[in-house]
């Protein structure tokens, strides 16, 4: 049978059917305040393991970070100059930014970073941006071999194999 409970439940008429004695229910108060603060525990280290990965998460991002403070000034310097060469080679040849990018098949924001002398651009897009702007062949001069090693051959032994020809040659 059936009987209601007092208060704010008796107003959506909640009630309340006695337990059955199954083995998995608590019997008493007591069983009930121990099932609730095991279950407070377990929240409260879940919640915990949460917002340790997440300040873990965030130390992670902050380091990777740490290396582009670390990049002197004259490197900044350096990268903001060749960006603006860049801009003003793009903008002689009549590119805009979306065609550039186009060209380059990156995104627009990717190409801006590049004028903008971010260091955070790639060689290789920075490459393919200077071939474009016919600019490529000055890329041989920014870390000449010297003399001296130019004929050098290395020191490692070749694989048996031989080339082909011409036909693999891109």
């Amino acid at each position: 049978m059936a009987t209601p409970i007092s208060g704010v439940h008796r107003a959506i008429d909640i009630r309340v059917r006695p337990a059955l004695p199954c083995g998995f229910c608590p019997t008493s108060a007591a069983e009930s305040c121990e099932i609730a603060a095991r279950l407070l525990a377990l929240i409260v280290a879940v919640y915990m393991m949460i917002v340790i990965s997440v300040i873990v998460h965030f130390i992670d991002m902050s380091k990777s970070s740490t290396g582009l403070s670390a990049i002197p000034l004259e490197v900044v310097e350096t990268l903001a100059r060749l960006g603006t060469r860049l801009r003003a080679c793009r903008i002689e040849r009549g590119f805009s930014l979306r065609d550039m990018a186009g060209r380059m098949f990156c995104s627009i924001n990717t190409y801006r970073a590049l004028e903008a002398g971010k260091p955070t651009g790639s060689v290789g897009n920075l490459c393919n941006a200077l071939w474009l702007l016919g600019q490529l062949d000055g890329i041989d001069r920014l870390a000449a071999v010297p003399a001296a090693l130019a004929g050098a051959r290395s020191g490692r032994r070749k694989s048996g194999r031989t080339r082909a020809g011409h036909e693999l040659d891109f």
